[in-house]
């Protein structure tokens, strides 16, 4: 019998799943894991989590208080987690990811709110306490070429988290042994993203039995 992984997205579940997914061998969650602790349960193995905040330099955004949350390294989700994975290689973020024209306030850089690229200081808030592996830049790449994302349009086209772990994780767990399964993917969020072409590669994913939905 094949072991199982589900990897949970961040939208909201229909029904409670809680107890299925806490039952499972391996749990990826994303983020913010909006519903951690409530219909998604709380087992969580690797949490990927993606390093830069760019599009998100409003003060009142929900995830840069994610990052310059004081607490943050006590929060539940990041609690919970046994590993950390940063899915976008820091070579990526200073070569495609780039700063929008109407930034954070001088004020706000003067005092070190606002960054681009938060992996090394989530690397010395973190590192004592978990396991944390960094994606290679050649992973993103080929997700970002899944999706027809190449040449100059990596510079304003971004293959989401969700869509990096399911690549991962087709390549990291042996089909023979594992069976790949779904939950809270909504395809929806950030406009930089290929949300119809990525859910339509999933659902091809799911008709040639790669992957599946719980």
């Amino acid at each position: 019998m094949r072991k199982t992984c589900v990897l949970v997205g961040n939208g909201t579940l229909d029904r409670d799943l809680s107890q299925q997914i806490d039952a499972v061998n391996y749990v990826f969650r994303f983020n913010k894991t909006p519903e951690f602790g409530g219909r998604a349960g709380t087992r969580t193995d690797t949490l990927m989590m993606v390093t830069t905040n760019i599009g998100s330099y409003n003060r009142k955004d929900k995830y840069y208080k994610f990052f310059c949350n004081a607490e943050f390294e006590k929060t539940p989700p990041i609690k919970a987690a046994k590993e950390i994975i940063f899915p976008v290689n820091p070579q990526i973020i200073k070569r495609y990811y780039r700063r929008p024209i109407q930034g954070p306030s001088l004020i706000s850089r003067l005092l070190g709110h606002q960054k681009l690229d938060w992996t090394d200081s989530l690397i010395k808030l973190l590192g004592p306490e978990k396991n944390i592996t960094i994606l290679s830049s050649e992973l993103y790449l080929q997700a970002a070429c899944e999706l027809g994302i190449i040449d100059d349009k990596l510079y304003s086209l971004f293959p989401s988290t969700g869509f990096i772990c399911i690549n991962h994780c087709l390549r990291q767990f042996d089909q023979k042994e594992w069976q790949i399964k779904l939950c809270g993917f909504t395809w929806q969020g950030w406009e930089a993203h290929l949300w119809d072409i990525e859910k339509q590669w999933v659902l091809q994913k799911q008709r040639e039995g790669v992957l599946s939905f719980l």
